[in-house]
């Protein structure tokens, strides 16, 4: 088993991702590396945030136009790996709570 499916056993992550996102055949699985690659982030399961491929681009903008905001879901991220245990409806509204600061903003 690999790094990746062991992460979705531990986290229980079959409904839905770490942002809340729906997983399925047309929005399957993505793995964020919360420490990028090209900065010594490495494959290991805690530097993985289990995201859809939805998310995964929503979070990657959020990036770019949001830095604060995706620096705080990484934080939450990173409090769901030490606990080592699937995200709770609490964890939920942590996430929710963080997303409602995003502006709005047309492209």
């Amino acid at each position: 088993m690999g790094i990746r499916e062991k992460s979705v056993k531990i986290y229980d992550c079959y409904e839905k991702d770490w942002m809340g996102f729906k997983i399925t055949k047309k929005n399957p699985y993505s793995f964020h590396h919360i420490v990028k690659s090209c900065d010594g982030g490495k494959k290991i399961i805690n530097n993985f945030a289990i995201l859809t491929k939805t998310s995964h681009r929503y979070l990657n903008l959020l990036e770019q136009v949001c830095p604060d905001i995706y620096n705080e879901l990484n934080d939450v991220f990173l409090e769901l790996i030490s606990s080592k245990t699937p995200p709770t409806e609490k964890y939920y509204e942590k996430i929710e709570k963080v997303l409602k600061k995003v502006p709005d903003f047309k492209f």
